[in-house]
């Protein structure tokens, strides 16, 4: 039960989860933004539109391990705190990537570094699973229900920020082109020693206000399988969401150079303006979902994307700049008005004692199935259409089932059991 003095949570837990937050993203999206320069260190016997298919195919690779992640460290969540979890996945993340920024290249060890590759972006996917909707649980558990919406969004201003540090160390690595394969290896290090701190800093953090379950695993994963018809939404959601941000900051570096006159360094020095206006947009829509209600700003959203996509990306064709820059706006605009407020409107689906493991257990599947794969697929609908707009359709489908979601959700919530 929350305790009604609870209305923000103490600094500590508020930068506790953000820390983590910031990491995770900065892992995540670091990789993504690397993937252009790194995929002829890792697979350079490919062409390069195929070596760079094969980078972003790594990170869907933990379509297992993530949703195992979830379950393992969402019953620690919602069985032990959120607390216990939470100080787990951040080690494991710390630890795997120290050791990404020690794997060999293709060219010292062959076929193995690509194994290897795999294998580190799978373990990474297990520990991941638990810490962005866990963190989020434990800031707004910890805080009243009118203030929830807004520190949503500013909790999502923190993954802006770790999106934000990855992508201006590659834009500075970046510009060293001609000795780039031994600085690849250094944003890594540097995110583990980040992640290491975050470790210490959880440990002074406070737990969540409301109780942990205390039911074993059996009585957790029939409680998980009564309340399954919430899994889905949360799929769908999430994955689109993750789709979004995937298109705006990950996928349009690559794809850029194929369709329009920008270069590499050119479409990855855009994300630093990009990063900073989805920043400043985070508490304006975290303030209009308090205001008109986060179900009707989270559909219009899904739904503007899925009517636009298309128009959006004709414009890409041989343009320059101004093109790139303004499709890029559109799309991350619209994904910014659907993620404010996803958590706060995720957590009201479900009972208190198994919200971590189906937020996190959702969240896994849909970023496996729906969000990671968009790079490859938008990428695979260019190369055999050869029409500079078909990774839009991928956006029209994932705008339009997440419209869907969204919506009839008004008449689906449940209430909620402490």
């Amino acid at each position: 039960m929350e305790r009604a003095m609870a209305t923000h949570p103490s600094r500590k837990t508020f930068f506790a989860g953000i820390l983590g937050n910031i990491f995770e993203h900065y892992d995540q999206a670091l990789f993504g933004l690397l993937a252009p320069f790194i995929a002829p260190l890792f697979f350079p016997e490919q062409s390069p539109i195929s070596a760079l298919m094969l980078t972003y195919s790594t990170m869907i690779l933990g379509i297992f391990t993530k949703p195992l992640g979830a379950l393992i460290f969402g019953f620690i969540g919602d069985r032990y705190g959120r607390k216990s979890a939470l100080y787990m996945t951040l080690m494991g993340m710390s630890i795997v990537t120290c050791l990404m920024g020690l794997l060999p290249t293709f060219s010292k060890a062959g076929y193995w570094a690509p194994i290897l590759l795999c294998l580190c972006r799978c373990l990474q996917s297990f520990f991941i699973a638990g810490e962005s909707t866990g963190g989020a649980i434990l800031v707004l558990e910890n805080s009243g229900e009118k203030s929830r919406s807004f520190l949503n969004s500013l909790y999502n201003s923190s993954t802006i920020l770790g999106i934000f540090i990855a992508s201006a160390v590659v834009m500075m690595i970046s510009g060293y082109q001609e000795v780039f394969a031994p600085f690849w290896r250094i944003p890594f290090f540097l995110g583990s020693i980040c992640g290491l701190c975050g470790v210490f800093l959880r440990l002074y953090a406070e737990e969540s206000v409301e109780a942990p379950s205390r039911a074993t695993m059996k009585v957790h994963l029939k409680e998980l399988f009564a309340h399954r018809r919430h899994l889905l939404p949360i799929v769908l959601a999430s994955g689109f969401s993750y789709c979004t941000y995937l298109f705006s900051f990950t996928f349009m570096n690559g794809y850029l150079p194929f369709v329009s006159t920008l270069s590499k360094r050119q479409a990855c020095k855009m994300n630093t303006s990009l990063l900073l206006l989805d920043f400043l947009l985070l508490p304006v829509f975290g303030y209009l979902a308090g205001r008109l209600s986060k179900e009707r700003v989270m559909g219009i959203s899904a739904l503007l994307v899925a009517i636009l996509a298309i128009p959006l990306f004709t414009l890409l064709d041989r343009g320059g700049w101004g093109a790139a820059f303004f499709v890029r706006t559109v799309i991350m605009t619209l994904g910014v008005g659907f993620a404010a407020t996803y958590h706060h409107w995720a957590m009201e689906q479900m009972p208190q004692k198994v919200r971590y493991t189906i937020m996190a257990t959702g969240a896994a599947f849909g970023a496996k199935l729906i969000g990671l794969p968009s790079n490859v697929i938008g990428l695979w609908l260019y190369q055999k259409t050869e029409w500079v707009a078909a990774p839009a359709l991928y956006l029209v489908v994932m705008g339009s089932l997440a419209t869907i979601v969204v919506f009839p959700m008004l008449s689906w919530r449940v209430s909620k059991q402490h």
